[in-house]
């Protein structure tokens, strides 16, 4: 049998089920959206609520690790790359933000839009464990990461 502990007395943290979906349109070709996802990680997902750096690195290979680069061999693990089709398909396993024991699995997909100079991003998020009272705001951060981020840095042809 395991001892539950917890610090508060409020007993044991029941696991909760994530299951986020966002998608937003983007005025820029498959192979630039998919350039500025995968390469750029660190401009576009960005601490929620507030937009201050992360310090993420991503090493985009299966097996790869998403990262935050504290530096001096400082840092927190996120995920490891699971899939990686480029350029329409990454997809991420392992804790994100969860300071708990929480598992997520995000696929990040780009699509065509309606000609070759547009496309879609989808996010699925989808986490079981504890969340420390993250899943609430998980769709609103998806969706200020995606639309408030992604899109103007993709958009913006740089």
């Amino acid at each position: 049998m395991i001892d539950q502990v917890s610090s508060a007395g409020a007993g044991p943290e029941v696991p909760q089920v994530l299951d986020v979906q966002v998608t937003s349109r983007v005025r820029a070709p498959v192979r630039h959206v998919w350039s500025c996802m995968v390469g750029r990680i660190g401009e576009w997902m960005v601490q929620f609520p507030g937009g201050a750096d992360l310090s993420l690195r991503l090493e985009a290979f299966p097996g790869g690790r998403l990262y935050r680069d504290l530096g001096e061999h400082q840092g927190h693990w996120w995920a490891t790359v699971q899939v990686i089709l480029e350029p329409r398909l990454l997809e991420l396993h392992g804790p994100l933000f969860f300071s708990a024991p929480t598992i997520s699995h995000v696929s990040l997909r780009i699509d065509e839009g309606q000609d070759a100079s547009s496309s879609s991003v989808t996010v699925r998020h989808r986490a079981v464990g504890p969340t420390d009272g993250h899943i609430e705001g998980a769709r609103a951060a998806w969706e200020f990461l995606i639309g408030e981020h992604l899109k103007p840095l993709v958009e913006s042809g740089a």
